[in-house]
């Protein structure tokens, strides 16, 4: 953040210090800026440090067109109540944003100030024509309705999603952003000697990444446990329930064991977002690119399944890291 200098950070529609990755680097950073703002709905722990925090509408506050996350429908979420207390949707944030920075500088924001939320969904009526077959967003007041199938020529069995609709290996796309002519495999990471367990933390059904998990009910499912084989538990001398420490250079966090005979032995698995200390588990994730992401983006994916760990029993472990703490 030092080629230019970074000053001024905005967070919305993401809590960093719980997504993001090198957690405890990024901590120091935000306390270096001279203004950190975060737009949500909740005191994350991002909007915990930052020095101004903007409550943004939740969907009963605020009219949208949605995508469904789960599914191919397209809804109309309209507004049910009255913004609470000083709420204002982020559309509203943008457009205030925008006014004061024209008025500053006039000219500096080119950010429609005055469109209301009517008028950005009728601007999509092209896309709801070609891809849901409407022709304006009112008819979803009827209800959601899926995205039309892709166009299938008479005769044709199948239609790929390219030009020719045949089975495409060489891609100009690849090649332009680094990738070779013919695809190639490309042999995962291994760990290092200090380091030898690679760490994947999965999604539970009931979670969206850390939204709702201020409600009591996912709390009580939520249990802070990290998977293992059997072979590493009896080699480590640990046993079920045991509180274990997972570390690697960056930091460390605590969990209880469940052993299962279905995890490999070189694998530690978790469905938890944070440990038993409320540590987010990605402090140990560092910031490792990808070589795909950037065409959807504009910037590279992060290798999170590149992060690699070593575990001990608490009271068990011969290393110290020196910035465990969070």
């Amino acid at each position: 953040m030092s080629n230019p200098p970074v000053k001024f950070l905005w967070f919305t529609s993401s809590n960093y210090l719980a997504r993001g990755t090198d957690i405890l680097s990024m901590r120091k950073q935000i306390a270096e800026m001279e203004l950190t703002i975060t737009v949500d709905h909740f005191l994350t722990s991002t909007a915990e440090v930052s020095d101004i925090v903007l409550p943004a509408t939740t969907c009963f506050e605020s009219p949208d067109i949605v995508a469904g996350y789960w599914h191919n429908k397209i809804g109309l979420n309209q507004q049910a109540i009255e913004p609470v207390g000083e709420c204002r949707s982020e559309l509203e944030i943008a457009q205030s944003l925008s006014r004061m920075l024209n008025h500053l500088e006039p000219g500096m924001c080119s950010f429609p100030e005055e469109r209301k939320p009517e008028e950005w969904f009728q601007s999509f009526t092209p896309w709801l024509k070609n891809n849901v077959g409407i022709s304006n967003y009112r008819e979803l007041l009827n209800g959601a309705l899926p995205l039309l199938p892709p166009v299938q020529e008479e005769g044709e069995d199948c239609h790929l999603n390219t030009l020719t609709g045949k089975y495409k290996f060489l891609t100009l796309e690849a090649l332009k952003q680094g990738c070779p002519e013919i695809p190639i495999l490309i042999n995962p990471l291994q760990p290092p000697l200090a380091y030898p367990y690679r760490f994947l933390v999965l999604h539970r059904a009931e979670h969206l990444n850390t939204q709702f998990s201020n409600l009591d009910w996912l709390q009580e499912n939520n249990l802070i446990e990290v998977w293992l084989n059997p072979s590493v538990a009896q080699r480590l001398g640990i046993e079920e329930g045991d509180t274990v420490i997972i570390y690697n250079e960056l930091g460390e966090i605590q969990m209880h064991s469940k052993i299962n005979q279905d995890i490999p032995g070189d694998i530690l698995i978790t469905y938890s977002w944070q440990d038993l200390l409320k540590k987010p588990v990605n402090i140990l994730t560092k910031v490792q690119e990808t070589d795909l992401g950037q065409k959807l983006t504009g910037f590279p994916g992060v290798a999170y399944h590149d992060t690699f760990v070593n575990l001990a029993p608490v009271g068990r472990r011969g290393l110290k890291c020196t910035n465990g703490g969070f």
